[in-house]
């Protein structure tokens, strides 16, 4: 069991870490009207947000962090339910393995409804603080 945590997480790094790496991009032979001797915050030569443009405010910036966790999640359970599956086949009509697939199928299916719950439920307030504070 360790070692198939080990291989989860290194999954897990492997897809999520470039698509979330924030790397400023540098211009470094630009110039502007205005300052003709470098960069300009205009053309790219300021500091960036490091959570990206779209986070600007907190709520923003939880709306993203929540998108993170819930693609992770989603990820997460999607591999322990083919792996359940794959107990299954596995199983070869031991009834203690089986035991054992349907528990861990049963578990990873609750666990895919609390996440589908929760960002339900965290668009719905969502939905309605943004309708009060309109």
């Amino acid at each position: 069991m360790k070692y198939l945590f080990c291989i989860l997480c290194a999954f897990v790094l492997t897809v999520s870490i470039p698509q979330y790496s924030f790397a400023a991009a540098s211009n470094t032979g630009g110039t502007s009207a205005s300052n003709s001797g470098g960069t300009s915050a205009s053309n790219g030569g300021g500091i960036q947000n490091p959570l990206g443009q779209n986070n600007k405010d907190l709520a923003s910036f939880l709306e993203s962090l929540l998108r993170i966790v819930f693609l992770l999640g989603t990820m997460i359970a999607v591999f322990f339910i083919v792996y359940a599956g794959f107990k299954y086949v596995m199983a070869q009509g031991d009834p203690a393995k089986l035991k054992s697939a349907h528990s861990m199928l049963l578990w990873a299916c609750v666990g895919t409804a609390i996440l589908l719950g929760a960002q339900v439920i965290a668009d719905v307030i969502a939905n309605t603080v943004k309708q009060l504070g309109a």
